[in-house]
């Protein structure tokens, strides 16, 4: 799938927002990097330590073709 997505902490209902071409692609690195501590996002990357992979959601938010998410 294509289009825009968040990452939710549902603890402190904080928001990384995203877009991409490939969601489950994008999910995979999200999680992989998060799990090993390498996230790019160092504020994500601290909550997702100190409150743990339950505490987050992965919801795609909208579906788009390619030359919508461009022009976002």
């Amino acid at each position: 799938m294509i289009g825009i997505y968040i990452i939710q902490n549902i603890e402190n209902k904080k928001l990384y927002v995203g877009a991409t071409t490939d969601w489950e692609r994008r999910q995979y690195q999200h999680r992989n990097s998060l799990s090993n501590n390498k996230h790019s996002n160092k504020h994500l990357q601290k909550d997702w330590n100190d409150y743990g992979e339950k505490s987050f959601a992965f919801i795609f938010l909208l579906d788009c073709t390619p030359e919508q998410l461009k022009s976002l």
